[in-house]
């Protein structure tokens, strides 16, 4: 009985999951947060959000003359290549584009919450965005 009571413990801290890490499929979105990333499936392609560099949004609670742009930094990495650093954006002009392209793969930033507040900062914890990855 000794031995159960000392094991549980250690089953609790050594085989926890980390969501730091998820997996992923071609054409279907993922959410992740700053410091997440996520493998897709049969593609040895990895995908970290670092972080949101750029935050310039119209505020939810204001009226704006433009929407503005979040920019959002993105390590792609597939086995065998150099990894790349991209910035995708909320905006998705020409200027600010919301996709780019690794390798055979196009990565594309959907949406990024929350939004902003008039008066309020968000911080990098509690970002979430969504993203897609489609093949070439």
């Amino acid at each position: 009985m000794k031995f159960i009571l000392l094991l549980v413990p250690f089953l609790l801290v050594c085989c926890t999951g980390n969501d730091s890490s998820t997996s992923s499929s071609l054409g279907v979105e993922f959410s992740l947060r700053p410091g997440q990333q996520t493998s897709i499936n049969g593609e040895d392609l990895t995908i970290k959000f670092k972080s949101v560099s750029n935050d310039s949004r119209c505020p939810i609670d204001a009226q704006c003359i433009w929407a503005g742009n979040a920019e959002s930094n993105v390590d792609l990495t597939k086995t065998g290549n150099p990894s790349s650093t991209i910035q995708l954006n909320t905006a998705g002009s020409t200027d600010l584009p919301n996709e780019a392209n690794f390798l055979n793969y196009t990565i594309r930033i959907t949406e990024l919450q929350p939004y902003p507040k008039v008066d309020s900062t968000i911080a990098q914890a509690d970002y979430k965005a969504r993203f897609i990855v489609s093949k070439q």
